[in-house]
């Protein structure tokens, strides 16, 4: 009535031992490797809304941000293939297809840990915000200063430059040019 679980399963020595001999093969590949190289790879842009997340059984599987990413992607499945082969040319044959995962929690916990970094960056640097804000309010149309260089500038210029939208343009450049000696 009941059969044993060894005649139902083949569990002969042979299939044991290929696989040990086929995890041995893979078991040199750095898959952090792979993870630090996935911007050359990918490219910068499509590395900050993808991930590789797992090379197993002839696939890698790639967390993406978006549903829209992974179609992309799925369509440059061959170039993807010959550039990690390229970088990685003992994964040649090994990576037969991609899969696609799409968590946009992943990425969002990645922004907010960015967003906080700079926020912290942000505070040791407000020294630095009051003096470009006290440069900014330099450069305000109605102070004296600012005034006062634009004057000296249309006299250099405005006897040398007819078109309008130059002789601003050399303006600006010659007030710039002062602020920087001052």
């Amino acid at each position: 009535m009941f059969k044993k679980l060894s005649d139902v399963l083949d569990f002969s020595s042979n299939k044991r031992s290929n696989f040990k001999t086929n995890y041995k093969k893979t078991a040199g590949f750095n898959f952090l490797a792979l993870i630090y190289k996935w911007p050359d790879i990918i490219g910068e842009k499509l590395s900050n809304v993808t991930i590789p997340i797992k090379a197993q059984n002839n696939s890698l599987t790639i967390l993406t941000s978006h549903p829209a990413y992974s179609q992309s992607l799925s369509f440059l499945e061959s170039t993807l293939k010959l550039k990690i082969y390229k970088e990685f040319p003992e994964l040649k044959g090994k990576i037969k297809q991609f899969y696609f995962q799409v968590n946009t929690a992943h990425f969002e916990q990645e922004k907010e840990k960015i967003v906080a970094r700079s926020q912290q960056w942000a505070k040791g640097h407000q020294s630095v915000e009051s003096e470009n804000k006290k440069k900014q309010s330099f450069f305000h149309p109605y102070n004296p200063k600012y005034i006062e260089l634009k004057a000296e500038a249309l006299s250099h210029f405005s006897s040398i430059i007819d078109d309008q939208e130059t002789l601003d343009s050399m303006v600006s450049l010659y007030i710039q040019a002062r602020v920087k000696d001052l």
